[in-house]
């Protein structure tokens, strides 16, 4: 599930508490998206993704890596170059696993530069150009994960820690190279270069992530409201136990029966 927006409110607005419900009718959550996709599981790790398990990085830790292997993966019926009969693997529970071991400011700074890519670079793909998908944020921020220690997300590195991911955008956009994090023989943007549209919207898009770095402030602004609105946002949270109940106990069991496990 993922909340697209959450209200704000202004502090001094008498009609904001953190006693207030925050449910699916009311203005705090103005749109909630569901993707539902059907899937088969496969209790094995692919060839594919051999080299996954075995890449030198700094984190996470090698039980870790055997765990998420164990597990396998899922394959689901989406085209890639052939839509009447391609099944494409799947990596989201590996990549919800890795995910839940990022710390809070991991999550903080991965917000941030999800948010910075929603807001630049996001309206670049309205002519029905998908080359710039929000998986591309995802695949950077597993790729860069890997590459420092835990202890470097935080909050006297935030700054640095999102211009790292930010120039490492860049640096797929303008070399079309960015592998899949799981498979990294497998070019994400693979087909760029025989394409004249897609190749003008990444060169945009590189202008724009350049010309945001050349502006700390706007970056530093981002920074400081974004995070303001994510503690917010937890702080009411915390509180709504309703909210949380009402997931658990009408979303997810809906979920579960519309999966093949």
């Amino acid at each position: 599930m993922n909340i697209v927006s959450f209200a704000q409110k202004e502090a001094e607005d008498p009609k904001y508490n953190n006693n207030e419900l925050l449910n699916f009718s009311e203005k705090n959550v103005s749109k909630i998206s569901i993707d539902f996709v059907f899937c088969l599981k496969c209790n094995f790790w692919p060839e594919v993704a051999a080299e996954w398990p075995k890449r030198e990085r700094l984190w996470p830790e090698q039980a870790t890596i055997k765990n998420i292997v164990a597990n396998g993966i899922h394959v689901v019926c989406k085209e890639l170059q052939h839509s009447a009969i391609d099944w494409r693997l799947s990596f989201s529970v590996a990549e919800i696993e890795i995910a839940k071991l990022w710390t809070t400011w991991q999550h903080y700074i991965y917000f941030i530069f999800k948010s910075l890519f929603y807001k630049y670079l996001k309206p670049l793909s309205n002519k029905g150009i998908k080359v710039i998908t929000s998986y591309l944020v995802k695949t950077v921020m597993l790729n860069v994960s890997e590459n420092f220690d835990q202890s470097w997300w935080c909050e006297e590195n935030a700054g640095e820690c999102l211009n790292v991911l930010l120039m490492t955008l860049i640096s797929a956009f303008e070399s079309r190279i960015l592998p899949h994090h799981f498979v990294s023989s497998f070019n994400l943007l693979k087909g760029v270069s025989n394409d004249r549209e897609a190749e003008q919207v990444l060169d945009t898009a590189a202008k724009e992530l350049n010309s945001l770095l050349l502006k700390p402030e706007e970056v530093a602004s981002n920074l400081s409201v974004t995070l303001a609105s994510i503690v917010e946002f937890i702080k009411v949270l915390e509180t709504q136990t309703a909210l949380k109940t009402r997931i658990n106990d009408e979303l997810l069991p809906f979920i579960k029966q519309s999966c093949f496990f």
